[in-house]
Parts: structure tokens; C-alpha cells; sequence
């Protein structure tokens, strides 16, 4: 797949499958890298969401695993948020590029390693602790684009400031296998994946509200949700390979994020959602200069989808994720 590369030409907009890829250098100087590659899997017959992020912000990195547990109603996570290290490989400059990526410490290892349609995933929290009281987290999986499948891609521009360019697949298969203290357990058939890509130059929001949630119904649907407050260009429900865009969304949640319901519902009324909060993450960064506080909100999605021809996707006792993120002076 030839990709084009970000330039002053490049328009805002958002696409089926991708198409951008970051310059190694803009006006005769080398482009700093800044982005995040970030992966979520479920299992139902588990009762757990897993979310991996990998971030290189140029004067600081950010790496996490976090746990939820749904049956338990709780969650757990390892991070680490400091100034780069040679132990962080660079960021890929496409989606599509094949790429190697591996951070360790002596609480957490996250290595992604991308062949082609695959993504080969290894993490390991020794040290974290999981609400069933176990010690110790690890999980070897692969995620797989199927061929076919639509995703999105989205370029947000701004003249003054750069950009932010994403690219969400969204469901992925997943297989593998997971090690919960001294338990090996196999990741069920009916487990899923999404895969966000983003990378920037330049362009911050102060606030961020970002929602994904995926499931395979048991008619076999396979469906994928993106949802973000910052631009209505990355919100779009894929279902079963196929790619509708979605307007604007009206999110609508307490104050505190997790007290209760969130009410989800696009201006076309043609998707209505409710989330009901699982469990949640709450941190404070400190990290000159990034000064900030973020959520990460795991929770159960039910509702609804009408497609253009008429036909209904039911939503019911999926999971999923929503992110907050805020600046702080």
C-alpha cells in the first residue's frame, strides 16, 4: 500500500482504510516523532478487558497495562511516565509499516512486533496485583486484520499548530494466551481486539474524551465502536467489515464519570447507547511540563444501531472502554 506523506497539502478528513504517513523530514529538518500505539482485548467468558498503551510524547514516554475485572468490579494498573530512555524503540511512521516496538522496566514489559496483517503482542506486570488477589500478569497474544475489513483513519488539521493523525481497527481477531498469577488459561474463541494508531505533530487538546467498545453478537455480528470528543472526524461504527461514519455524538455523563449511566446518542439518532461503569482508573501526572489528570473508565455497553437500509445492530452486555483526560495549570 503506497501511503502519502503529511504535508501543507495534506487535507483534514477522514477515510475507509489508510492513507497518510508521517515525513522523515519537513522543511529540510527531521520530524519529531510524538504518538501512541495502544491495544484492547476482551474476554467474555473471562470477565476482563486489557488495555496496553505504548506513547512517546518526545520529552516524556507513557507506558501501561491495565486490568479490568469485571466480575469483581474492579481495576488495576502498572505505568510508567518518564523521560525517554534508550529502552523505548521508536514509533513507526504508517499504520501499515511493519515495526518493532519494546519497552521494559522492572514493573512492565510491552513489546509489539507487526508482520504484515499481524500484530504480535507481549506484556508482562510480574509485580501487579489483580482484584482476585493473585499476583502477577502476563499475556501472549496476536491480533489479526481481517482481510476485508474496513477501519478508520482520521487527519485532524490545524495550520498554525500541526496535526493528529489516527488510525482505529476495530474488531480485530485475537488469539493467545493469558497468564493470571500461576493460572495459563487460552483466550476464548469469542475474545476481540481494537487497535488504535496515533501521531502527531504539534496539535494538543486540553480535554479528551475517547469511547471503544467491540463485541462478536451471538449471530455471529462482529462490530467495532469509535467515539471521540475532540473531533467528530473519529466517530464511526464498523460492523462486520463495513464502515459508517457517524456525525456528531452527544455523550452525555456525571460529573465524576462513574456514579452513573453515560448516555450516548449521535445527532441522526441512528445510534443510542447507554455504559454502564464497571470500574475505573484515576491518575495525577507531574511531569514537567505535562501537568494533568486522567481516567480510564471500564465499562458495559447496551443499545442500539440502525443502519441505512433499516436493519438493527442490538448492543447488549458488550465491553468497553472510555478515557478522560484533562490539562491541569
Amino acid at each position: 500500500m503506497n501511503l502519502l506523506p503529511i504535508d501543507e497539502n495534506s487535507a483534514e478528513g477522514w477515510h475507509k482504510h489508510p492513507l497518510w504517513c508521517i515525513p522523515s523530514k519537513d522543511s529540510g529538518k527531521p520530524v519529531s516523532m510524538r504518538g501512541a500505539d495502544i491495544c484492547t482485548f476482551s474476554d467474555k467468558e473471562k470477565q476482563m478487558l486489557v488495555s496496553i498503551t505504548f506513547a512517546d510524547f518526545g520529552i516524556a514516554s507513557f507506558h501501561s497495562i491495565s486490568f479490568a475485572d469485571y466480575k469483581r468490579n474492579k481495576a488495576v494498573s502498572v505505568r510508567s511516565f518518564k523521560r525517554p530512555s534508550t529502552k523505548t524503540s521508536r514509533l513507526s511512521d504508517s499504520a501499515v509499516s511493519d515495526c518493532s516496538l519494546t519497552y521494559y522496566d522492572n514493573d512492565l514489559t510491552i513489546s509489539i512486533l507487526k508482520r504484515k496483517e499481524h500484530r504480535h503482542i507481549l506484556m508482562t506486570a510480574p509485580e501487579l496485583m489483580l482484584p482476585s488477589g493473585e499476583q502477577g500478569f502476563k499475556a501472549d497474544i496476536t491480533l489479526t486484520e481481517i482481510p476485508g475489513d474496513e477501519s478508520l483513519s482520521a487527519l485532524i488539521r490545524n495550520k498554525e499548530k500541526g496535526y493528529i493523525y489516527t488510525t482505529r481497527y476495530i474488531p480485530l481477531s485475537v488469539s493467545g494466551t493469558v497468564f493470571i498469577g500461576d493460572r495459563i488459561e487460552k483466550l476464548s474463541k469469542n475474545s476481540n481486539a481494537g487497535f488504535t494508531w496515533t501521531r502527531s505533530k504539534g496539535l494538543g487538546t486540553d480535554n479528551i474524551l475517547d469511547i471503544i467498545a467491540f463485541d462478536n453478537n451471538e449471530d455471529g455480528t462482529r462490530w467495532g465502536l469509535s467515539l471521540s470528543e475532540a473531533s467528530e472526524l473519529r466517530n464511526a461504527i464498523i460492523i462486520n467489515g463495513q464502515l459508517f461514519k457517524l456525525g456528531k455524538c452527544l455523550i452525555t455523563r456525571p460529573d465524576d464519570g462513574i456514579s452513573e449511566k453515560w448516555h450516548i446518542e449521535d445527532e441522526s439518532h441512528s445510534l443510542v447507547l447507554d455504559m454502564k461503569p464497571s470500574s475505573n482508573l484515576h491518575y495525577r501526572e507531574n511531569l514537567q511540563p505535562f501537568k494533568g489528570e486522567t481516567s480510564e473508565i471500564f465499562g458495559i455497553f447496551r443499545g442500539s444501531f440502525r443502519m441505512p437500509d433499516g436493519k438493527k445492530l442490538v448492543i447488549n452486555e458488550s465491553y468497553g472502554s472510555a478515557k478522560m483526560a484533562a490539562k491541569r495549570n
